[in-house]
C-alpha cells in the first residue's frame, strides 16, 4: 500500500493519466474498504475484457475463466465477457448459460441490456428464435437501442410471426432513421411488404413525420425533402398543409433563409397547427434576415393562435435577439406577452427577464414584480435570487424585512449561491438587532414552495455503496468506461 500511495503521488501533470487514476482508485478502495483484490486478478479481467473487444475469443476466455472465482464483486463483468467470447466462438449453449450471474447481480448490472442481446442471438443461432423474444421482452426497458428492437425483429421474422417482425422492423426505420440498424431494416421491410400483401401494417403518417423530421434535425436535409415528397400523394387536409410547410422549413435549415422565406409566405394553410408553425419560421428567416418589420409581422399573426407552442418559441427567440442586442423597448413587451399567455419553465424565464430589468433600473415595480415571481413561480431556479433582491431593496429602509428575506434563503436554499451572499448581508450592523417582520413572513407563508427531500446526513444506500465499491475495483483495474457505467 505504501508503494502504491507513493506511486500515485510521484505522478505530475494537470490531469492523471489512466495508471495514476488507476493507482489512485485502488488506493481509495483499499484505504476505505480494507483489502482489495490483487492488483493481478484486476489486471486479468482487464485483459480479458480487451481480448473479447479485439474478437480474441479464445484467450479472453482463458483469462477470465481463470478470474472468475477470485472477483466476486464483479461477477457480471466476468460472466458476460465470457458469454460473449463464447457466442463468437458459436458456443451458443454456453454463452445463455454463462450470463447467469448478469440476471442475479443485486443491484441490478449496467450490463442487463446487452447481456439479454447476447442471449437472444445466441437463442436465435441456436434455432430458438421464441427463447430469444422471450429474453428481450423482459428486459426491454433496458435494452440498447435501436439494437433491441431490430434484434425483436430478426427473432420474430425467424419464428415466422412476419407481421410483428415488420412492427419493430418499422420502430427502427421511422424512430432511428440516422442508424445503421435503419439501414439494415429497409429492405427486410421490402421483403415483408411483399410477403404479407394486404397484412402488412402499414406505417402511420405520424411515424412518417418522425422520421422525416429526425433525417431534418440531424442534417440529412436530402432524404428528409424525399420523405417529405413521398408522403404528398399520400396525405390530405392538414397533414397535406404540414408536409407543404415542413418542405419550406427545409430551405431554412440549408441555410436558403431567402426561398424559405419566400415560399413560407406564399402558402395559403387552412390548419391551425400547421399555420402556427409556418408563422414561426416566418419569423425566424426574419431573425435570420434581419428583417424587424417582417419579425414584428410574423409575431403579431401569431397572436392568432394565443396558446400555440410556435407561438411561445417565437416569443423567446425574438425577446433574446433584442435582448442580446440591448433594446429594452422591443424585448420587454416581448417578454411581457411571453409570461402573460403561457406558463412553464420558459414563461418564469420571460416574467424574470422583465423583473430583472425593472431591479437593475430601481423601477417602482421591482418589489411587487419580485414577489410575484415568487408567488407564480415558486419552484423557479431564480426563487432565491429573487428573495436576495428584495432584501437589498429592504435593506436601507426595512431591516426586519431584509432579514426575513436573507433568513429565508438559509432555511429554503442552503447551498444556493445567493444564500452566501444572505449569510454575508446578515451580518451587516443594521441586521443585528432586526426581527423577522411580521408582513414579510405573512408574504412568504403564502408561497406554495416546492416540497424538497432534505436528507440529514450524505451515507450512501446500501446499493449505492455496493456501485461505489465496483466502480473503484473497475477504475483501478483501467476499466474507466465500465466504471462510469
Amino acid at each position: 500500500m505504501k508503494t502504491l500511495l507513493l506511486w500515485a503521488k510521484s505522478i505530475r501533470g494537470p490531469w492523471p493519466s489512466a495508471a495514476a487514476r488507476a493507482a489512485s482508485a485502488l488506493l481509495l478502495t483499499t484505504t476505505l474498504f480494507g483489502a482489495a483484490p490483487p492488483a493481478a486478478d484486476l489486471a486479468l479481467l482487464k485483459s480479458g475484457i480487451d481480448e473479447q473487444a479485439r474478437k480474441q475469443p479464445a484467450a479472453a476466455v482463458r483469462d477470465l475463466t481463470a478470474v472468475r472465482e477470485r472477483l466476486p464483486q464483479l461477477a457480471d463483468y466476468v460472466a458476460y465477457s465470457i458469454a460473449a467470447a463464447k457466442f463468437d466462438l458459436a458456443d451458443f449453449d454456453a454463452a445463455v448459460h454463462e450470463l447467469e450471474p448478469v440476471w442475479n447481480t443485486v443491484p441490478p448490472s449496467p450490463l442487463t441490456g446487452h447481456a439479454a442481446l447476447v442471449a437472444a442471438r445466441a437463442y436465435k443461432q441456436s434455432g430458438k428464435p421464441a427463447q430469444g423474444i422471450d429474453i428481450l421482452r423482459e428486459y426491454y426497458a433496458r435494452l440498447p437501442q435501436p439494437a433491441g428492437d431490430k434484434l425483436l425483429a430478426d427473432c420474430y421474422r425467424a419464428s415466422a410471426d412476419l407481421a410483428s417482425a415488420a412492427v419493430f422492423y418499422q420502430q427502427v426505420y421511422y424512430r432511428y432513421p440516422l442508424s445503421l440498424e435503419a439501414a439494415e431494416s429497409s429492405p427486410a421491410l421490402s421483403e415483408l411488404k411483399a410477403n404479407l400483401g394486404e397484412l402488412y401494417p402499414p406505417p402511420t403518417t405520424q411515424a412518417r413525420f418522425e422520421r422525416a423530421g429526425i433525417l431534418a434535425r440531424g442534417g440529412d436535409i436530402r432524404q428528409a425533402r424525399v420523405e417529405y415528397q413521398g408522403m404528398l400523394p399520400a396525405v390530405a387536409g392538414p397533414d397535406r398543409e404540414l408536409v407543404r410547410v415542413r418542405l419550406g422549413e427545409l430551405e431554412f435549415y440549408s441555410t436558403e433563409t431567402t426561398s424559405a422565406y419566400s415560399h413560407l409566405r406564399a402558402l395559403d394553410v387552412a390548419s391551425p397547427e400547421a399555420d402556427a408553425e409556418r408563422l414561426y419560421f416566418l419569423a425566424e428567416c426574419s431573425r435570420r434576415l434581419d428583417q424587424d418589420d417582417r419579425l414584428k409581422d410574423a409575431l403579431q399573426r401569431l397572436e392568432r393562435y394565443p396558446d400555440s407552442p410556435w407561438r411561445l418559441k417565437a416569443l423567446v427567440a425574438a425577446g433574446n435577439r433584442y435582448l442580446v442586442e440591448n433594446r429594452a423597448a422591443d424585448y420587454l413587451p416581448i417578454y411581457r406577452a411571453c409570461y402573460e399567455s403561457f406558463t412553464g419553465p420558459q414563461a418564469d424565464y420571460c416574467h424574470w427577464k422583465v423583473t430583472w430589468y425593472s431591479y437593475l433600473h430601481r423601477q417602482p415595480e421591482a418589489e411587487s414584480l419580485l414577489r410575484e415571481h415568487l408567488l407564480k413561480y415558486p419552484g423557479s431556479e431564480r426563487a432565491p435570487a429573487a428573495l436576495y433582491f428584495l432584501g437589498r431593496l429592504a435593506e436601507a429602509d426595512n431591516p426586519p424585512a431584509a432579514k426575513a428575506f436573507y433568513s429565508e434563503i438559509g432555511a429554503r436554499y442552503p447551498n444556493a449561491y445567493y444564500a452566501d451572499l444572505a449569510d454575508v448581508r446578515l451580518t451587516q450592523p443594521a441586521m443585528f438587532g432586526a426581527v423577522d417582520s411580521p408582513d414579510v413572513r405573512q408574504f412568504l407563508n403564502g408561497v406554495v414552495w416546492p416540497v424538497w427531500r432534505f436528507e440529514k446526513k450524505f451515507d450512501p444506500t446500501p446499493a449505492t455503496q455496493a456501485r461505489l465499491d465496483r466502480a473503484r475495483l473497475l477504475a483501478a483495474a483501467g476499466l474507466e468506461d465500465q466504471a462510469e457505467d
